[in-house]
């Protein structure tokens, strides 16, 4: 089964092209900025960043502060002295004027939304890498969403994927009971009534005792998801007892770094040159069959165009 920072990656790698624009469209569909980028793809996968949270810095003080150490996928990166962001600054009298979502525990990459060099509404939404030239020394803080917060849940759940309509079901047993942002009952209210008699889907196996209750992640019948008391829920639909075959993962994908590095069609210098990919050109990878041959390690991999050959990994930066 997915963890929660499989699915919000998942859900990231979704919104990969659009565009970075100020103000961006509220729904995200045209376009983003970069908090609003993180505000949407936490909530639709399943995780709600509390205090309705829309900038940078709102979203840090909504998270809970870990060390490098402790960073996994999904966690939130935050960066200052990108731009002068504008507000109040935090307690610790800094302020993020960039968020982007960790995409393993290196910290060496991660997804974002941000303009261009020349401050046109492009590249937006894709994979960054955490350079030492420009990103590195402007991150300063790792941070957790609440709703990734594994302190009650002893570790990070399975999660039901998020195309799975299989899940457990429930119906709702009693009129006025709200659907809330996290299980605690001063969390905020998505939904001030989920009506008596509907029905919510299970987002994961996750019930944490809170508040004298018991809550339960779920998503309402409209999308929205977020906790409600399980005292007031009646299974009606256990979900499959099989789990979820896992999907099949994506090829490797990485960018050229050099100014320009030869395609050939075998692994070696000796052999013939397809083509010459410039640097920021980006080959998949074909198989997992690496060869060592004069000195150079080599990786069988297909450019843009389809054309498949050798390049050296010396000068292939792992992009996805």
């Amino acid at each position: 089964m997915p963890t929660t920072g499989d699915q919000i990656l998942e859900v990231a790698a979704r919104r990969q092209g659009i565009r970075y624009r100020l103000p961006p469209d509220p729904s995200g569909t045209t376009s983003l900025d970069c908090s609003l980028f993180i505000v949407l793809t936490y909530r639709d996968s399943g995780v709600t960043i509390p205090g309705g949270a829309r900038t940078a810095e709102q979203i840090r003080q909504a998270c809970r502060p870990i060390d490098r150490s402790q960073m996994r996928a999904g966690d939130l990166m935050f960066f200052e002295n990108t731009y002068a962001a504008p507000g109040p600054a935090g307690p610790d009298g800094r302020i993020a004027s960039h968020v982007g979502i960790a995409i393993d525990n290196s910290g060496s990459q991660m997804w974002d939304c941000h303009a261009s060099n020349d401050n046109t509404d492009l590249p937006g939404v894709g994979i960054t890498a955490i350079n030492q030239y420009y990103w590195l020394p402007k991150l300063f803080e790792v941070r957790r969403p609440p709703g990734m917060d594994d302190s009650e849940a002893g570790g990070d759940m399975p999660r039901i994927p998020l195309n799975d309509d299989t899940g457990p079901t429930f119906r709702v047993t009693a009129a006025g009971l709200r659907l809330r942002s996290g299980p605690d009952t001063s969390a905020q209210v998505l939904i001030a009534d989920l009506g008596q008699g509907s029905v919510v889907t299970a987002v994961d196996d996750q019930v944490v005792d809170q508040d004298g209750n018991s809550w339960r992640h779920v998503r309402a019948a409209s999308g929205t998801v977020g906790w409600t008391a399980a005292n007031y829920l009646e299974q009606i639909g256990g979900g499959s007892t099989d789990p979820a075959p896992a999907p099949p993962e994506p090829p490797k994908q990485f960018r050229v770094t050099t100014d320009a590095l030869r395609l050939r069609d075998q692994p070696s210098l000796s052999s013939n040159t397809l083509a010459t990919l410039p640097g920021g050109s980006v080959v998949t990878e074909v198989d997992d069959n690496k060869v060592s041959a004069d000195g150079i390690e080599w990786h069988h991999v297909r450019a843009e165009d389809g054309t498949e050959g050798w390049m050296s990994r010396q000068y292939l930066e792992r992009v996805r």
